[in-house]
């Protein structure tokens, strides 16, 4: 028989059928097996298009970071802190869309080639604003740190007084002051956090100028 011109099996349709399975079951429920009975195929048959389970959780991480749009470019205008805002904001959310893939995408692993070209867009937008070189990196860093942990450690996205509930026997006036003038939300403190922090970048980058 004939060999098939179009493959039975779509490298994108295991890539998102993969993610759907860890939203669903979590990093330790995913499997090639579940991948291939919920695409009705020979498990066997997918090693033709993903070297091992590692190339499809490759896959995954790249498929986070397109839904993040991190890859567009700023609009005719936008500044620099605002363009770092969006992509910034735009990252978190696609984070959050996918709690259980969260440790996939740890600042320190390097989706080569993707992520250094996309760290180059993003270098691009920073250096063409005035940011100066020596500052331009750690930027990048702060930002990536800030929302992967923001993601992380809160996926459930819990405001400040749900996840440090005090009881009526917790000595800590000082903390229980800071908590009713808190932001009620998560998102409403990822913000006050987001300003500070290029803010900050800003005031130094104004300084150097």
């Amino acid at each position: 028989m004939a060999r098939p011109r179009v493959p039975l099996i779509e490298r994108s349709a295991v890539v998102a059928t993969a993610l759907a399975i860890i939203d669903r079951d979590g990093l330790d429920g995913f499997s090639i097996r579940k991948i291939a009975a919920e695409l009705g195929v020979n498990g066997a048959s997918l090693y033709h298009h993903f070297r091992d389970k590692d190339a499809i959780l490759h896959g995954v991480r790249l498929l986070i970071v397109r839904e993040s749009e991190l890859a567009q470019p700023p609009s005719p205008g936008e500044s620099w802190p605002d363009s770092l805002r969006r992509m910034t904001l735009g990252y978190r959310e696609a984070l959050l869309r996918h709690p259980n893939a969260i440790p996939l995408m740890a600042p320190n692993i390097l989706l080569r080639p993707f992520s250094l070209s996309l760290r180059d867009s993003i270098a691009d937008t920073l250096l063409a604003g005035g940011v100066p070189a020596d500052l331009t990196l750690p930027i990048i860093d702060s930002v990536e740190s800030l929302v992967y942990a923001s993601a992380l450690l809160n996926p459930e996205q819990l405001g400040p007084r749900a996840r440090l509930p005090l009881l009526p026997t917790d000595e800590v006036p000082s903390l229980a002051r800071a908590l009713v003038a808190a932001p009620t939300s998560a998102q409403a403190t990822f913000d006050v956090q987001l300003d500070a922090l290029i803010g900050g970048w800003a005031a130094l980058v104004s300084l150097s100028a």
